[in-house]
């Protein structure tokens, strides 16, 4: 009797260790996960800023460059008019992208925590029966 229940004891503590061994195992991924889900998040914000700089000083000086050109012309109020008519349209194309962007399904950034999880619990599936 006193032997069944060390086994039962020891059995428990090495099941105990084993679940511990995995909590710990997934703790680490989930942080590297995080770092790599937050270099990843920081470049593209980086880089969105970057291309939008870009984007708004080119436009300026396509505006400013059309605005020089058409000065002395009679076309004068229609290419404001026009560079005005455009800037509304790119502005509501950007909120509507904005608002798709908003509504979509987030992405699964841990997903290959999730894949790893179930690897590691596989072999314990299959033991248990």
């Amino acid at each position: 009797m006193l032997d069944t229940q060390l086994l039962i004891q020891a059995r428990m503590q090495r099941l105990l260790r084993t679940a511990l061994d995995y909590a710990r195992v997934r703790a680490e991924l989930l942080e590297v996960e995080f770092n790599a889900e937050r270099e990843r998040l920081g470049s593209m914000l980086y880089r969105a800023l970057l291309l939008s700089l870009a984007v708004l000083t080119t436009l300026q000086l396509g505006a400013a460059l059309l605005i020089a050109l058409s000065w002395n012309t009679r076309w004068r109020l229609p290419v404001l008019l026009g560079l005005l008519l455009s800037a509304v349209v790119a502005s509501l194309l950007a909120w509507q992208a904005l608002r798709r962007l908003r509504r979509a399904r987030p992405s699964r950034p841990l997903a290959a925590a999730f894949r790893e999880f179930d690897r590691l619990l596989k072999p314990l599936d299959d033991e248990l029966g």
